[in-house]
């Protein structure tokens, strides 16, 4: 009950474009003006819907599309998507993930090869997961999350929904 997602169609309609919507090869192939596009929903959310201030918002990207999706109001908020132990965030309550994790092929086909099953959706919600408990969360506060890519939100409303479920 303390992560409430953004569901608005609009914003999250550039997450379901494409099979893999914001993933790192979406992010090389993305043009311009989708690029744009994020970059202005990412301020739509947190300067109109949440009506926040830059000290409030924590966001991550790629490193490779920081450049492109940073914008005024949010920019210094940026922590790296893979970033791990780190206190420095918990009193962030707007949250912004815009990546769509898969796992390397080269690490994935070692693990095959060597007779380990991978499952891609748990590695990804394990790296979103991570991440997100940087942010208010740990201190037990309510936090907003700007989710557009529809494969991550689908993976954490199912966890979420076994959580509140057990």
């Amino acid at each position: 009950e303390l992560i409430h997602i953004c569901d608005d169609q609009k914003m999250n309609a550039i997450g379901s474009l494409v099979e893999g919507a914001l993933s790192s090869t979406w992010y090389r192939k993305a043009s311009d003006d989708v690029l744009r596009q994020l970059r202005n929903n990412i301020g739509n959310f947190c300067r109109n819907i949440m009506r926040c201030k830059s000290g409030q918002v924590l966001w991550t990207t790629y490193s490779s599309a920081k450049q492109s999706l940073s914008g005024k109001g949010y920019a210094k908020g940026f922590l790296a998507c893979n970033a791990r132990a780190t206190n420095q965030y918990k009193d962030r309550t707007v949250l912004c993930y815009l990546v769509n994790w898969y796992m390397k092929p080269p690490i994935k086909k070692f693990f095959e090869q060597e007779g380990i099953r991978v499952d891609e959706d748990l590695y990804a919600l394990s790296a979103m997961l991570q991440w997100i408990w940087r942010s208010a969360i740990r201190e037990n506060r309510e936090i907003w999350l700007y989710l557009p890519s529809v494969r991550m939100r689908r993976l954490l409303e199912t966890w979420l929904g076994q959580q509140t479920a057990a």
